[in-house]
């Protein structure tokens, strides 16, 4: 196994799965506005609204996903705070091509489109945040490709798995790490294209192994072998 890294993260991967924009300023568009709270599964927008807002979470977390003809989702990628989503919409006019989900209690700006058209015209930095944006979810998008074009089933969980470790994860004092987040196998399926008795059978398959558990108290995941799981992910690289 490399060497582990000092910095955060601990594990190093080729992208994460979440969208983290946090060192981008967008006050420009949120002066002035009220932002709203959202419950958790609460919707913000579904597939094919007619477009009216782009959205900036203040706080928490949102899923945007796109359902098929027969009702099954696929989570695209996963807002954190202070990144902006719905804004595909503003250069097309055209309704939204996904659904916006919280996954927390989320406090969220809803931007209007002018307001946001207007500033972005005014303002090459405001221009160059939502370049950087995009770039990052072009970067969410082409990696969710490549899992599922040519990673297996196992790989693809314990991808999520080590996502989990490097965003959403306290150490204990065992050297294993904890969830700070309860992310159920459900979610893991949505994100990773799989049914949720794939992810449960390969969640089991880790239990067996040693290399996770689950919190006796709140239900949390506990990495307890977090080496041997990068192990995994590094050996399946040089192997393919």
């Amino acid at each position: 196994m490399k060497q582990k890294e000092e910095s955060h993260p601990y594990f190093e991967i080729d992208d994460s799965l979440w969208l983290n924009t946090k060192e981008l300023d967008w006050s420009l568009v949120t002066e002035g506005l009220t932002p709203k709270r959202y419950r958790p599964q609460q919707e913000l927008f579904h597939q094919l609204q007619a477009f009216r807002y782009v959205y900036l979470c203040k706080s928490g977390r949102v899923q945007l996903s796109v359902f098929g003809p027969n009702g099954n989702r696929r989570i695209l990628f996963i807002c954190d705070q202070n990144s902006i989503f719905g804004e595909l919409s503003l250069f097309n006019g055209l309704p939204y091509n996904c659904a916006a989900t919280a996954v927390t209690d989320s406090v969220i700006y809803a931007i209007p489109a002018d307001l946001f058209l207007r500033r972005l015209e005014e303002s090459p930095k405001l221009a160059m945040n939502v370049m950087k944006t995009q770039a990052l979810k072009t970067r969410l998008l082409t990696t969710a490709i490549k899992q599922m074009s040519f990673n297996d089933a196992t790989y693809r969980v314990a991808y999520v798995l080590v996502n989990l470790i490097n965003d959403y994860s306290k150490q204990l004092k065992t050297s294993s790490y904890k969830f700070t987040l309860k992310y159920t196998h459900q979610n893991i399926a949505d994100l990773t294209g799989l049914s949720r008795v794939s992810v449960s059978n390969i969640i089991s398959k880790f239990q067996n192994m040693g290399i996770l558990k689950k919190d006796s108290f709140d239900g949390y995941i506990i990495i307890k072998d977090p080496e041997r799981l990068y192990d995994f992910l590094d050996e399946y690289k040089n192997e393919n």
